[in-house]
């Protein structure tokens, strides 16, 4: 696909040539900033702690038994337990790979050709994948979202491919990194069986005589049947967090996949592609002879297969309490290289400078992106952490941690994962102590069970809460401590909605 830029002879052409990598060069350089400064500093909230036990320091078989009894996948706890043993666990360290996987992305889409798409549309899509809102708070994530969002843009380009030439090497390739997707993030299973049916759709007997690559996905297939009964544990009613989705939460879930904010950017630019009023710079069928979009079935495809997955995770967190905004992550490339393709349809159509439009697109969500990074609108409540409660805890020098993560799933999660998750910090910090993981019972009041756990010596409370979240204690039983027991010193680092209750005697204070 070819775009024109006003001017004439060698000075136009130049400039034409240049100006999407300067589109993209500016928008890769606005993601670098919104990921690297902007959200500099802040500490590991309560997801990325569960990364820092799970993965921390271990022999193989602690390190299997705590990848098993968590709900997620395992090929990003691998990946970071195989990482903290060369760099450490410090909160730089822990991030690293997401920045790493974030950086990767929009690069690996600027410079792998994609046959129909021409130069100027996809680096388009790779500054549009930059800028998108989910990818730069996962870019700062020491969980799994930013990987994931990079192996499912592999995917999607390898899908593509194989819609393009259908072989049993293409699906060999497509399947193996839908398997790594599945393996990462058990939700991308939704994309993997989107592409699979729209492959078989499209190319039927062909497709069918690549079912060897099917192979490819028994990895995948496999852990997850290993995995199932475990996984069946926290979907069981009562202990699943989610609430089932409404109308509501159904606009909320696609203003997400769209950017929140940047949607309205996109609208916007879309309307601007047929209001322009400048001399056509990018002529139909010229781009239809040199390979327009207008003419490459299998983007649409590619596109559509991501709108199905999406459909899918959705419709059935209506079913099921089991969804998240973020599932959606593996469907964000193809949902974003459909909103890169009807842009640039509607400017072919209206006759006008396609290139004007991507470029205002990219611009207006490098500016929506900065104002919701800048306004705090983290797609994680940061809040929650407890990494700041530890190092308060640990200038006491305590001996003995009772921890209470007071939430839905405590009754099913093993002692021993919630006594890595408590003791994370300590441990990464070179604190020794013993944890004492605390369960409670229905009815329970966490006050009293906490005091009477803490009843030895040196002992310290942590106790972390969602009042949010349904079947939370501290709803019920507000934090009374100090109030039971005068000899205590609590502080509250967290806030109303998620406490994080840091307490210790007054006889162990620091002098």
């Amino acid at each position: 696909m070819v775009s024109y830029v006003s001017g004439s002879g060698s000075r136009g052409a130049g400039f034409s040539a240049l100006f999407a990598p300067i589109l993209f060069a500016l928008a890769f350089i606005t993601a670098l900033v919104l990921e690297f400064w902007l959200q500099r500093g802040e500490p590991l909230w309560l997801d990325e702690a569960w990364t820092v036990g799970i993965a921390g320091p271990a022999p193989w078989i602690d390190f299997f038994h705590q990848v098993y009894w968590d709900v997620n996948a395992p090929l990003y706890y691998l990946v970071m337990y195989l990482w903290q043993g060369v760099f450490g666990q410090s909160d730089l360290a822990m991030r690293a790979p997401s920045l790493i996987f974030a950086v990767a992305t929009p690069l690996v889409l600027a410079l792998r050709p994609v046959e129909g798409l021409g130069r100027t549309e996809r680096l388009t899509w790779a500054s549009v994948t930059a800028l998108w809102f989910p990818a730069l708070c996962y870019a700062q994530e020491a969980r799994c979202f930013a990987m994931l969002l990079f192996i499912s843009t592999l995917q999607t380009l390898a899908f593509i491919r194989l819609l393009q030439a259908p072989s049993t090497g293409r699906a060999t390739l497509w399947a193996a990194l839908g398997a790594l997707s599945i393996l990462t993030h058990y939700d991308a299973i939704f994309l993997g069986a989107a592409q699979g049916l729209v492959y078989l759709a499209t190319h039927r007997l062909r497709a069918l005589r690549t079912w060897p690559a099917a192979l490819a996905f028994a990895p995948a297939f496999g852990w997850l049947l290993y995995h199932l009964p475990r996984i069946v544990q926290f979907a069981r009613p009562g202990i699943a967090w989610y609430s089932l989705l409404d109308v509501d939460d159904l606009t909320d879930s696609l203003l997400y996949l769209m950017g929140r904010r940047q949607c309205w950017v996109l609208l916007a630019v879309g309307l601007l592609a047929v209001g322009l009023r400048f001399a056509p710079l990018w002529r139909p069928e010229r781009a239809r002879r040199e390979g327009s979009i207008t003419g490459s079935a299998s983007l649409w495809l590619a596109v559509l297969a991501s709108a199905l997955g999406a459909t899918m995770l959705i419709v059935i967190g209506f079913l099921r309490p089991s969804f998240a905004p973020r599932y959606l992550i593996p469907d964000g490339p193809g949902v974003l290289l459909g909103i890169v393709l009807v842009i640039a349809v509607i400017a072919v159509i209206a006759g006008r400078r396609a290139a004007w439009a991507l470029g205002l697109l990219v611009i207006g969500l490098a500016a929506a992106a900065s104002r919701q990074i800048e306004a705090g609108e983290r797609i994680v409540p940061r809040a929650y952490n407890y990494e700041r409660a530890s190092q308060l805890l640990e200038k006491v020098h305590p001996e003995h941690l009772v921890f209470l993560w007071d939430h839905p799933v405590d009754p099913i999660e093993h002692p021993e994962q919630l006594a890595a998750a408590g003791d994370a910090f300590f441990r990464r910090d070179g604190v020794k102590l013993t944890v004492d993981p605390v369960i409670l019972k229905p009815g329970e009041d966490p006050n009293r069970r906490l005091l009477a756990g803490a009843a030895p010596p040196h002992s310290v409370i942590l106790w972390v809460y969602d009042v949010a979240v349904h079947d939370t204690a501290a709803a019920d039983f507000p934090p009374q401590i100090t109030m039971l027991d005068p000899a205590w010193i609590c502080r509250n680092t967290g806030g109303r909605r998620f406490g994080v209750l840091a307490c210790w005697r007054k006889s162990d204070a620091p002098k």
